[in-house]
Formats: C-alpha cells, structure tokens, sequence
C-alpha cells in the first residue's frame, strides 16, 4: 500500500472501530436477561476451545478487517486520481451516483476545501435584485438575491470533506453540460423552477431559482458566479 493508502485505511479503521465500540456500548444499556441453560451452555462453549482456535478465529477478523480497510483505501484512492485524469472520471462517478427511482443522488468528491476562504457570488448582481445573505458560517454560505415582484435566487456555496446532492429524476428535464468552464447538473422542473450544482475551485456550489425562469436566464446566473 501507498503511504496515502494507509493513511486512508487507519483512518477507516478507527472510524469503524469507532462504531463497533458506540454500538457495544448502546447494546450493553439495553435491558436483558438469558436463561441459566443459554448461560451454563456458553460457558462450555468458551471453556472447550482451545486456545489455539481462540487466536485463529482472531486472525481470521484482523484479515477480514484488513481486506475491507484496502479495499476502501483503493477505491479512495482512485477517485482521488480520477479528479486529475478526464478519461477516467465519468467511470469513476459511478461509484458516487445512487438511482433511487424517483430521484437520483450524488456524492461531490472534488469537493476539497474545509472552510471558505473566498466568497462568491453572481456578479454582477441580476438587475432588480438585491443581495441578502442569510447564512455565514466557515464551511457555507448562502445569499438570497430577491427583487419586488416576489422572485429569489439562492446561492450557497460549501466547503466540506463530503456533499451529497439530490436530483428529482422524475419530474423535470435534467441535464449535465459545461457553462463557462463549470460542469454542471442542470435541473428545470415542469413549472419552470430551476436548480443547479457544480464544483469549482473546490467548493460546492448550488444555484436554485424561487421562480419560475427560462432556461437561457438561469444558465447567464451560472456563468456569472465568481470569486467577488
């Protein structure tokens, strides 16, 4: 294993341990009670293995264990090489896209910043519209754009060690395309509402319309999200 590998793989494991101890622990809370013959049996059981069988059963969980640990440092490590190579990034993506029927679900892994260290926003500012930023905090930030007719716009941009994105695939037209350099998931509903994610500089990104607009408006918002 790469030194990355095994970065990635005692992290798995600790959190895996991790796991295992909090569910001992809930389990232990729980109110039980065995009878003495379930009791008396187990103790015979434990009694007549011998200890030689006791450390196979031991090695046995320790190779099982560190199979799965490789197995999740390799997929990790692919995906993180795939964000650098274009031929392999649409089949790398597979292993981040759930179909759920009505919906589909995504998982951003170039999503590499863990905090904002530069805002964004659309610039400049659609005409009518005024900015309104309704949450700041380190890892997101959303503005609310809103004219006098009612309409809004809403920009949040993350920062974070994993994004999951949801995508109705069921009730509108859905796209992926590039726009001014940003790949982007396009999503119109049949009433006309708009939404939009992308990963850019390594932040998420997700442009969603209140209103109904027209395709050519929304993908102009797009465009003009940038760095202020």
């Amino acid at each position: 294993m790469t030194s990355i590998e095994k970065e990635l793989a005692n992290a798995y494991g600790e959190v895996i341990d991790a796991e295992i101890e909090a569910a001992m622990a809930e389990a232990a809370k729980q109110p039980h009670t065995f009878s003495k013959e379930f009791e008396q049996r187990m103790n015979e059981l434990l009694s007549g293995a011998s200890s030689a069988e006791k450390e196979a059963r031991r090695v046995s969980k320790r190779r099982i264990r560190r199979i799965i640990l490789i197995a999740i440092a390799a997929v990790l490590a692919l995906a993180l090489a795939a964000c650098a190579i274009p031929e392999v990034r649409e089949f790398v993506a597979g292993f981040f896209v759930q179909h759920k029927g009505d919906h589909d679900e995504y998982t951003e892994p170039e999503v590499t910043k863990e905090r904002i260290e530069e805002e964004y926003g659309i610039v400049p500012i659609p005409d009518g519209f005024d900015e309104v930023v309704s949450v700041r905090t380190e890892k997101t930030i959303i503005v609310d754009y809103n004219d006098q007719n009612g309409n809004s716009i809403s920009l949040e941009q993350s920062a974070s060690d994993r994004i999951n994105d949801s995508i109705d695939s069921e009730n509108g037209e859905f796209s992926e395309l590039d726009i001014n350099g940003k790949r982007v998931r396009l999503y119109i509903d049949s009433d006309g509402y708009a939404q939009a994610s992308w990963v850019e500089n390594g932040y998420y990104f997700s442009l969603c319309s209140m209103s109904p607009v027209d395709k050519e408006t929304f993908e102009e918002w797009i465009a003009s999200v940038q760095a202020k």
